[in-house]
């Protein structure tokens, strides 16, 4: 199902607006995604069914939000990924980051494994399991967090995985986002 009329459009008016590259793959990408969403969110509970109708601006382009604060090169670190936000947006954006999404739910990471497959994210991997299980073998350089609620636990278990120079950012509404 291709995105609704005018998506191209909008999608390309962001890039721009962000000071991003416009990219016909890039917009490919995004609609096989947005097609991926749909159709595994009909067998799973990937994002509400409320935000079905505007996955384009309320996720896929909010998860590019702070794109600023996110280097071309690095390793990223997403905990709780569900249905691949902020990752699965900003692999397409920065396709050379080493990027780990984290998903304790397995029926999610099957999606998200579907989704790396079909998007040819060869940068882009899956830890199926709880962040107190994750212990990378060197820390990131950036840790995104979206959809979830922070608490202090959570903050000292993502500061362990994080460098000391690192980011970790927090996407606390639409379109917001604030560094922790």
């Amino acid at each position: 199902m291709p995105l609704p009329d005018g998506s191209e459009s909008i999608i390309k008016k962001w890039l721009v607006d962000h000071h991003l590259e416009t990219d016909s793959v890039f917009i490919q990408k995004v609609e096989l995604y947005h097609d991926l969403l749909l159709e595994w969110s009909l067998r799973i509970n990937l994002v509400s069914k409320k935000d079905l109708g505007d996955l384009l601006e309320r996720h896929i382009l909010d998860s590019l939000v702070p794109i600023r604060e996110i280097p071309m090169t690095g390793d990223l670190v997403d905990m709780g990924s569900g249905a691949g936000f902020p990752a699965i947006p900003i692999a397409l954006v920065r396709p050379k980051l080493d990027i780990v999404m984290i998903e304790s739910r397995r029926k999610k990471a099957i999606f998200l494994d579907e989704a790396i497959s079909r998007l040819d994210l060869t940068k882009l991997s899956i830890w199926n399991g709880r962040l107190e299980e994750f212990s990378p073998t060197k820390k990131c350089d950036i840790v995104t967090i979206r959809g979830v609620a922070i608490s202090e636990k959570i903050e000292n278990r993502l500061r362990r995985i994080v460098k000391q120079s690192g980011k970790i950012i927090y996407y606390n509404r639409f379109g917001e986002y604030r560094l922790i």
